[in-house]
């Protein structure tokens, strides 16, 4: 397994990350827990180029993976600790890329019943009488004098705010 470090300024929430420079190349290590695919631990011969490392690859074979590193955690035989993240955006960038959706907001192509919180809606009030039936007030009738509000939200004329 080959790992390759970098300090990437890419907002995590972008699915291509520029990587620029390796910082520190480091061949034929194992993963402290060969399990945690997610979330592993690397623990390595400390070396001051991990500090300032916030991102790395991770070649085995013909697979890459892309993780978001921690700062070293140094003990006192100079073995530095790196937790690393999967950044599955990037790992599976390819993929998405690929993938036959839109992924992008569009004020022309949406699905008016996906829930979108940065669509804007308009809300207005009124007063409305609704007579029930019953025993109640005068006569047989209650009279119910409330606010009802109604909010119209989607695509198909619904203005601004």
């Amino acid at each position: 397994m080959t790992v390759k470090f970098y300090s990437v300024t890419d907002d995590p929430k972008k699915i291509t990350k520029t990587l620029g420079t390796v910082k520190k190349t480091v061949s034929n290590i194992k993963p402290f827990d060969p399990v945690a695919l997610h979330d592993p631990v690397l623990v390595l011969n400390y070396d001051s180029t991990y500090y300032g490392v916030n991102y790395a690859s991770v070649e085995d074979g013909s697979k890459t993976w892309y993780y978001f590193v921690d700062e070293p955690v140094v003990d006192t035989s100079q073995r530095a600790s790196l937790q690393l993240h999967l950044d599955l955006l990037m790992t599976n960038k390819d993929e998405i890329l690929n993938l036959d959706v839109i992924l992008e907001r569009s004020s022309t192509s949406f699905n008016s019943y996906m829930y979108d919180p940065k669509q804007q809606g308009e809300v207005s009030s009124t007063i409305y009488t609704i007579p029930f039936p019953g025993h109640l007030g005068t006569g047989n009738t209650f009279e119910y004098n409330g606010e009802i509000y109604v909010a119209a939200i989607g695509g198909g004329g619904v203005a601004p705010l």
